[in-house]
C-alpha cells in the first residue's frame, strides 16, 4: 500500500527545520545539501518542495514572521480582550524577551537582502502582514484602535531594541520611553 503524505504538512516541517539553520548560519552559510543533511532528507526531496535555496528561504521567512505574530497575539491578545490597557514599557518588555531571536532574524534577513536584491519583493508581503498585525496588537494593548499609533510605538520600540543591539543592554532608553509615553497619553486623551 502506498504511503500517504500530507505534502503541505511535510513542506511546513521542512520550513520549520530550515529556520534554525538560516538563523544559525545566515543565508550565505546554508546550502540545500546542508539543509537536506540536517533534516535527514535527500536533496531531491528538498528540491521537490522548493525549487531553490531562495524559495526555501522565502517560505521560511513567511513562516517565521507569521509565527512571531501568532506568538505575540497568543501572549498579548488575551490581555487586550479582557480590556486591560498596558503601557509602552509592557510592550517593550515583551519585545526585549524576544530580542535575541528578533536580532538573529533581522541579521539573516539583511544577509539575504544584500545578496539577493531581486528577491526582496517576494519577502515584502509576509513582513508587511506581520508588521500590521503587531501594530494592531500594540495599539490594542495601549487602549487604542488607531493602527498608526501602534505603528509609531512599534517603530520607536524597535529602534530602542536596535540601539540596545548596537550599544549593549545598558543603552539608556529611559528618555525615549518617557517621551513615547507622553506622546501615547496625549494621543489617547485626544481620541477619548
Amino acid at each position: 500500500m502506498p504511503k500517504i503524505v500530507d505534502h503541505e504538512a511535510y513542506r511546513l516541517q521542512l520550513v520549520e527545520g530550515s529556520a534554525d539553520l538560516f538563523s544559525q548560519h545566515g543565508f550565505a552559510g546554508v546550502t540545500m545539501r546542508g539543509v537536506a543533511r540536517a533534516l535527514n532528507v535527500s536533496t531531491g526531496t528538498l528540491y521537490h518542495y522548493f525549487e531553490s535555496k531562495e524559495t526555501l528561504f522565502e517560505a521560511t521567512v513567511a513562516h517565521v514572521v507569521s509565527r512571531n505574530a501568532s506568538v505575540a497575539i497568543e501572549v498579548l491578545q488575551p490581555q487586550v480582550a479582557s480590556g486591560l490597557r498596558l503601557g509602552v514599557r509592557d510592550v517593550l518588555d515583551f519585545l526585549i524577551l524576544q530580542e535575541e531571536q528578533q536580532i538573529a532574524q533581522f541579521v539573516v534577513l539583511m544577509d539575504y537582502w544584500r545578496l539577493h536584491p531581486e528577491g526582496r519583493d517576494a519577502l515584502r508581503p509576509a513582513i508587511r502582514q506581520a508588521h500590521y498585525a503587531y501594530a494592531d496588537i500594540v495599539a490594542g494593548l495601549l487602549g487604542s484602535r488607531d493602527q498608526g499609533l501602534g505603528e509609531l510605538v512599534l517603530s520607536v520600540l524597535f529602534n530602542i531594541i536596535e540601539m540596545r543591539w548596537l550599544h549593549g543592554s545598558s543603552f539608556p532608553a529611559e528618555p525615549q520611553i518617557k517621551l513615547l509615553e507622553r506622546l501615547v497619553d496625549d494621543c489617547l486623551q485626544r481620541d477619548s
